[in-house]
């Protein structure tokens, strides 16, 4: 699993080389850990979002990704 936020980290870093590759991981850790828990969530323990569709979800999940993006290289 670690495997999986460091590469997704890689990824987000290549939108801003300059950013700090702390800054890059707590994005990476944040949004997967985000995304993976609202649907570990409702599957596994039966709770969480009831009410948000899958399409809603990452549709959401994806503005929110984008905006961290775009605050990057600030703290």
């Amino acid at each position: 699993m670690a495997c999986t936020y460091e590469d997704f980290a890689d990824w987000l870093g290549q939108a801003d080389p300059q950013a700090p590759r702390e800054r890059v991981r707590a994005v990476s850790a944040i949004g997967l850990g985000a995304l993976l828990a609202s649907r570990l969530t409702r599957d596994v323990l039966g709770v969480g979002s009831s009410g948000v569709s899958d399409e809603v979800l990452v549709a959401t999940w994806t503005q929110m990704m984008a905006r961290a993006l775009d605050g990057l290289g600030t703290a």
